[in-house]
C-alpha cells in the first residue's frame, strides 16, 4: 500500500473548512483525502483478525519523503507517502 502520509504539503494546504476530522479532508470535488502514520499502520495490522483465523503481518512500514522543485515559481514542494507492505498470516 502506498498512501499520502501524515504532514504531506498538500494536507498542510488545506483550509480548515475542508477539515472533517483529524487527518480527514474533503477535496473540492467531494473526495475524501486522509494522511496516514506508520503507528496507524501498525494498530490497524495488530487489531485485524478475521473468522478463519488470519491477521496482518507487516513486512515493510515505512515513509518516503521527497522534495521537487518548482523552478518557475522557484519554489520547493515537499511530498510524504507512506509505504507499508501487508501480508495475511494464519495464525
Amino acid at each position: 500500500m502506498r498512501d499520502y502520509g501524515r504532514y504531506d504539503e498538500a494536507q498542510l494546504r488545506f483550509k480548515s473548512t475542508s477539515k472533517i476530522d483529524s487527518n480527514l479532508y474533503v477535496r473540492q470535488d467531494g473526495t475524501l483525502t486522509y494522511y496516514f502514520t506508520t503507528e496507524e499502520m501498525v494498530a490497524f495490522c495488530d487489531s485485524y483478525r478475521d473468522s478463519e483465523g488470519y491477521s496482518l503481518q507487516i513486512v515493510e512500514n515505512f515513509y518516503i519523503t521527497r522534495q521537487y522543485a518548482n523552478r518557475q515559481q522557484k519554489k520547493a514542494r515537499y511530498r510524504v507517502w507512506i509505504h507499508t507492505k501487508i501480508e495475511k498470516v494464519f495464525r
